[in-house]
């Protein structure tokens, strides 16, 4: 028991939380080899057999289900002493940390983040811009209170809880006198043009390659710029013969000069959810800003 600490049991939660030796040891900076020694080393300890191998992955066992209801409480409990200590020193003002993807702070989320300022004066919110993929490793971590994901790819684990909040259309843009801007989109007219768009491994991004792999069209997307942000991928569209591609909860507003064309016949819709942590999690003021969500989006 000496040779316990809090980071196999962060570990164990990695694992049981994504089902992957491969992904839970890059999220935690770890080798697969020594992250399953760490799961053999709890084994041992406690004389069972928490996780089993599949075929894809790795799945608790029901002694390994038993063992994640014990500790996940405990660990987010630890988790939650940062939390619990800044309201005990700074009294009403704590700190809230919500991760999300930069796309949906400057459409989605501002208002909200406005609306909540007025109605919760004492709390001071900070935004961790990163990409979706990223936002349930921090909630998950503690680094971040809530988090909000653009399509995730698996939702309702046992560490991290899960709430829609809204899907998100997908459009494309380009300049006006563009030859796409007054026609019925297809891939194969996409494909004749340059795009900018989000970073590789985006959802967005994502999304778009698996449509031009579904219909062979893989090599004829071409992207000729990258960024996260929509206004700077806007701004690129302005200067150049790009099109790109962009996604929210209504219709984007354009700058002068270009022209919004919705593309969810092309691209469907990004389902988009709050992340927060499950067991016994602790923020003052989480509860506050669910509801501002929830009241905003419905």
């Amino acid at each position: 028991m000496k040779t316990l600490r809090l980071d196999l049991f962060t570990n164990f939660l990695a694992c049981a939380r994504l089902g992957s030796l491969t992904r839970a040891a890059a999220e935690t900076g770890l080798s697969r080899t020594a992250l399953w020694q760490q799961i053999r080393g709890l084994d041992r300890t406690y004389r069972t057999t928490l996780f089993r191998r599949k075929r894809y992955g790795i799945e608790l066992t029901p002694d390994g289900e038993h063992f994640l209801a014990l500790v996940e409480p405990l660990v987010a409990g630890f988790r939650d002493l940062p939390a619990r200590f800044d309201h005990l020193r700074n009294g009403r003002n704590p700190v809230l940390r919500v991760a999300c993807p930069d796309s949906v702070e400057e459409n989605e989320l501002a208002p909200v983040l406005q609306q909540f300022g007025e109605q919760e004066p004492t709390v001071r919110v900070e935004v961790i811009e990163t990409p979706s993929r990223n936002v349930p490793g921090l909630v998950a971590a503690g680094e971040a209170t809530l988090g909000i994901e653009v399509d995730p790819p698996a939702t309702g684990t046992a560490a991290l809880r899960y709430r829609k909040l809204f899907d998100r259309r997908v459009f494309v843009a380009m300049r006006d006198g563009h030859p796409l801007a007054k026609t019925r989109l297809t891939l194969r007219l996409l494909a004749d043009h340059p795009f900018a768009t989000e970073p590789a491994g985006s959802r967005l991004r994502v999304r778009l390659e698996q449509a031009f792999a579904a219909a062979h069209l893989t090599d004829r997307l071409r992207v000729v710029f990258e960024s996260s942000s929509e206004r700077v991928l806007l701004g690129a569209v302005c200067r150049g013969d790009a099109v790109t591609a962009l996604s929210g909860r209504t219709r984007p507003t354009a700058p002068k000069g270009v022209r919004v064309q919705a593309a969810g016949h092309l691209f469907g819709r990004l389902p988009v959810y709050l992340v927060s942590r499950g067991g016994t999690d602790f923020h003052p003021a989480a509860a506050a800003f669910e509801a501002a969500l929830g009241q905003a989006f419905g």
